[in-house]
Parts: C-alpha cells; structure tokens; sequence
C-alpha cells in the first residue's frame, strides 16, 4: 500500500477517490482532474487497484474507480497500532 501511494500522481489519485466517495469518477474526470494523461493515469489506477486501494467497474464505456471500502482504516491501522493496553 505504501509503496503504491508513495508516488505522487498515485497519492493525488486515491485523495480524489476518496474525496468523491461511494459515487467513485470515472478515469477520464480523475485524468482532468490532475492534468495527467490518461494513458499515464490507467497504469496508476492499475497500481492502486492491485495494492487493494481501489476498486474499478466498467460502467458502458467508462470506468469508475473508487477508493476501496476500509482502504483508509487499513493504512491508519499500520500506521497508528493499538497498544497491548488497548
């Protein structure tokens, strides 16, 4: 997970994703979005997509990404553990 978002157009990408909530956006608006080329952008979708930070869905001809449910929980678990006390 963090070697995924260690990048910053992929950081910028999930920040977006999480910003847009259960609707998700589609590859193109998050491409807009932060000025980068689409093809350039679909690697970094795929990148997040495998380090289960991200879903995607095709929707017709579009694809609509969203962060994935508890992506957020899980990197604030790794970064923030419970104590032995908790």
């Amino acid at each position: 997970m963090f070697a995924a978002l260690g990048q910053e157009t992929r950081l910028s990408a999930f920040l977006s994703l999480q910003r847009a909530g259960h609707v998700g956006m589609a590859s193109g608006d998050i491409a807009k979005e932060l000025g980068v080329p689409h093809n350039t952008l679909s690697a970094h979708l795929a990148i997040l997509v495998n380090a289960g930070l991200a879903t995607s869905e095709r929707r017709s001809r579009s694809i609509i990404y969203r962060a994935a449910p508890g992506a957020s929980s899980s990197l604030m678990d790794v970064l923030l553990p419970q104590s032995p006390n908790s």
